[in-house]
């Protein structure tokens, strides 16, 4: 959970500089947040199994797939679409298991007695929320939560747009699609060392370190001497492209197999979960009608 208030002016001028001080301390806030966490751990204490509804993510993973795009590329998006609904159909079935279990138990007067009976269906459902976790939730290079395939896909696009931009002669056009894609904007305004040097922080991160982005950024495709090469166009005013283009086809191609991995890789990721959320719902020992010591 998080308090979001990247909409007000404090975010842009205050939060983490040394105008934040005390004169910003609002003491009806903070015990707001106080007392909401605190019914929220109090709320959950009160459970058996923890309330995890994987119908929301597999919705929000539909939703994201361009079945288009995939076709025209190959991907295969009606099959991961498939599996989606699959998933997304049982769990919901799942989640109306909990919930049918939790309200049984919380109607008890010592609800938390009940939770050994289900610690292992808990065990199972806390490594399907790691596991949609590790295989669904990715960072492009700017900061926002997405779906695997859905950077490349953007990445794709951008790049067909600059390689149609060369085509009719417009490389500041170009310049503009690939200022997009994954963190190449610092080519436009960073020596190549400070260039790699940001890549790297990412890209190859110590086992230990888990800082930003650890395991959430998958793919970067490097142009910093593409964009150094179409500077240099514009500022000569040479307008062949026959460079540039090659260098683009070849991103384009290396993008497109890295989108038709991540498809592949989301199909087999899936695939798994909705095995493991078979096990739940077939298991006849957690289909409890009640709740007895």
């Amino acid at each position: 959970m998080v308090n979001d208030f990247t909409s007000g002016q404090f975010m842009e001028t205050h939060y983490h500089t040394q105008f934040d001080n005390d004169d910003y301390y609002d003491e009806a806030v903070y015990r707001f947040h106080h007392e909401l966490y605190g019914c929220l751990v109090m709320a959950f204490d009160r459970t058996a199994v923890a309330p995890l509804n994987f119908e929301r993510l597999f919705l929000a993973l539909k939703d994201s797939l361009d079945l288009d795009y995939s076709e025209k590329t190959g991907a295969g998006g009606e099959r991961l679409k498939e599996l989606t609904e699959e998933a997304a159909r049982l769990g919901k079935a799942v989640y109306e298991q909990v919930r049918r279990i939790n309200e049984k138990c919380r109607n008890q007067e010592q609800p938390w007695k009940y939770r050994e009976q289900y610690r292992e269906l808990e065990a199972v459902l806390m490594q399907l929320f790691k596991m949609e976790q590790d295989s669904f939730v990715r960072l492009d290079w700017h900061d926002e939560v997405c779906f695997p395939q859905e950077a490349v896909r953007r990445n794709l696009k951008l790049v067909r747009t600059a390689v149609e931009c060369l085509e009719n002669g417009h490389g500041r056009c170009a310049l503009e699609a690939i200022y997009g894609i994954d963190n190449n904007r610092y080519a436009f305004q960073f020596d190549e060392e400070v260039f790699r040097h940001f890549t790297d922080y990412v890209m190859n991160q110590e086992a230990g370190r888990l800082q930003w982005g650890a395991g959430r950024i998958v793919h970067h495709e490097n142009l910093f001497h593409l964009v150094q090469l179409l500077k240099g166009k514009l500022e000569e005013e040479d307008e062949d492209f026959t460079e540039e283009l090659l260098i683009l086809k070849r991103v384009e191609e290396n993008q497109l197999a890295c989108y038709l991995d991540d498809i592949e890789y989301m199909n087999h990721a899936i695939e798994k979960m909705i095995q493991k959320l078979k096990e739940i719902t077939e298991n006849e020992s957690w289909k409890v009608t009640d709740c007895t010591e």
